[in-house]
C-alpha cells in the first residue's frame, strides 16, 4: 500500500499580527500539497480571522481548525461550540490534540467526530501520540499515532502505527530534515511534522513549530 505523505503546516499568529506568514501560507501551502492548521486561541477570532482562513481556503488549502479534547475532561458543549465555531470561520477540517486513546475514552472521540462532520467539517485529525483503540480507528479520521523528539523517532518501532497515521516529530537538524521526511515516507505516513524547534511545553503543542520541507 503506497501512501502520500501531506506536510502539515501549522499557522500560529493572527493574520493581523503576521500577514506575511498567511500570505506565504496560501502561495505555498498548495504547490506542497500541505495542510494547514490554525492554532489560535478562539478568543482571538476577531471579524478578519474568518475571510483569512477562507483566504486560504479559495487559494486551494485544506485548512485545519485546532480543539484541544484535553484528555475528555472538557465540557461537551464547549467542546461542540468551539468546532462549530471553526466552521463558521472557513475551515474545511479539525485537527483534535491531547486526544485520548483508550477504550473507555472512545465515546469522546466519536461524540467530537460526530460534531465536526454536523458542522461540514470532513477532515478529522485526533493526535492520539500513541498507540489507539482498534475502536478509535472506526472512525474516517487520521490518527496521529507519533509525537516526539528525532532522537525517539528514529528509535521508535513503530508500535501502534499504520500506513496514513500522522507522525510529528521535534528537534530535528536542519541537516538531518531530508533524512526525517525519507523515514517519514518509509514509515507509511499520511500526514507529518518536521521541525528543528524543541519538545514544546504545556499547551504550546505542535502547531508551535515549523512544517516539512
Amino acid at each position: 500500500m503506497t501512501v502520500s505523505l501531506a506536510p502539515l503546516l501549522p499557522l500560529c499568529t493572527h493574520p493581523d499580527n503576521d500577514p506575511a506568514t498567511w500570505s506565504a501560507a496560501r502561495l505555498t501551502a498548495p504547490a506542497m500539497g500541505a495542510v494547514v492548521a490554525v492554532r489560535l486561541p478562539l478568543a482571538e477570532a476577531t471579524p478578519s480571522l474568518g475571510p483569512a482562513v477562507t483566504g486560504l481556503v479559495r487559494a486551494g488549502c485544506a485548512v485545519l481548525g485546532y480543539v484541544s479534547l484535553a484528555f475528555a475532561t472538557r465540557p461537551v458543549a464547549e467542546l461542540t461550540d468551539e468546532i462549530a465555531t471553526w466552521s463558521r470561520l472557513g475551515a474545511t477540517g479539525i485537527f483534535l490534540d491531547h486526544a485520548p486513546a483508550g477504550r473507555s475514552h472512545v465515546g469522546t472521540l466519536r461524540l467530537a467526530h460526530r460534531a465536526a462532520l454536523r458542522a461540514g467539517l470532513r477532515r478529522v485529525v485526533f493526535n492520539t501520540a500513541g498507540p489507539a483503540d482498534p475502536l478509535c480507528r472506526d472512525l474516517d479520521a487520521v490518527i496521529c499515532s507519533f509525537e516526539g523528539s528525532w532522537a525517539e523517532y528514529r528509535e521508535w518501532d513503530g508500535y501502534g502505527s499504520l500506513p496514513g497515521d500522522g507522525h510529528l516529530v521535534y528537534g530535528v537538524p536542519a541537516l538531518e530534515r531530508a533524512k526525517a521526511v525519507t523515514l517519514m515516507r518509509r514509515r507509511g505516513a499520511g500526514l507529518g511534522l518536521v521541525t528543528e524547534l524543541g519538545w514544546p511545553s504545556g499547551v504550546q503543542s505542535l502547531l508551535t513549530a515549523a512544517a516539512l520541507p
